[in-house]
């Protein structure tokens, strides 16, 4: 594939640099072995490419590692970020027990020009949760995501993702790793709030992703008239820690 480390096909971009895998706004982080799948298939696209070739690639070490189902998984996870069926693939063809092609025509494979990779972290506020049995306390939980959202968004090193788009995963049963791979963050916020009369408590944290792991934990607690100081309070934390967890990407202004 030459030097270049950025590719367009059909509907998809993906930036080999990064692990990035693009389709219009959406960004998906691609792990390790699934990105490596990728690349072969691409510097081969249209042939075959055998399960013993990509084990030579991209396992040639690991002694001990059970391939077949490591193969397997990187190659599911793959097709998930395409978007692709292994009954009825547009993008990966399975010759069974032998290995993999790739349905791009090499003409469909465009370099894209390099540019300036991005400083700012990427990251999501995803809906609070109300824990309380009164339904219409879902107010608070609602204008705490969106203080926060806001706080984050005057931070000139964050790229956050709108309070809209955030919202449609309220209630929604999904992963962590499936809401990061799908939004292509770096890092998620979560949280909850619980009120019993006129005390209200709300917890926050912070996840890395892709290692779904909760780095940054903290909560507030106060009266309900309290809640916008509280809110507000909760936010600054929030900005200042990630300002410091994310400071090896970049200078991170808080205005």
């Amino acid at each position: 594939m030459g030097s270049a480390t950025r590719f367009r096909f059909r509907s998809l971009e993906v930036d080999f640099k990064t692990g990035e895998l693009k389709r219009g706004n959406r960004r998906l982080r691609l792990r390790e072995k699934p990105l490596g799948v990728l690349a072969m298939l691409l510097e081969r696209s249209g042939q075959l490419v055998t399960r013993s070739e990509l084990r030579g690639r991209l396992w040639p070490d690991d002694v001990f590692v059970d391939f077949e189902n490591n193969i397997n998984s990187a190659v599911s996870r793959l097709r998930f970020a395409l978007g692709d069926s292994a009954r009825r693939p547009q993008y990966i063809e399975t010759f069974p027990r032998r290995g993999y092609r790739f349905l791009v025509n090499p003409s469909e494979l465009v370099p894209v020009p390099g540019t300036a990779p991005s400083e700012r972290v990427k990251l999501v506020v995803l809906p609070f949760q109300n824990l309380g049995r009164d339904p219409q306390d879902r107010y608070i939980s609602d204008s705490t995501t969106e203080a926060i959202t806001v706080r984050l968004g005057a931070c000139k090193g964050f790229a956050v993702i709108a309070r809209t788009t955030a919202m449609t995963y309220r209630g929604v049963d999904k992963a962590i790793s499936q809401i990061g791979c799908e939004l292509g963050v770096d890092y998620l916020v979560e949280g909850s709030m619980f009120r019993v009369g006129s005390r209200v408590r709300i917890n926050a944290s912070i996840v890395h992703f892709p290692d779904d792991v909760q780095i940054w934990a903290t909560s507030r607690e106060g009266r309900t008239s309290e809640i916008l100081a509280l809110q507000r309070d909760l936010a600054d934390r929030i900005a200042e820690r990630l300002c410091l967890i994310s400071s090896s990407h970049g200078s991170c202004n808080l205005d």
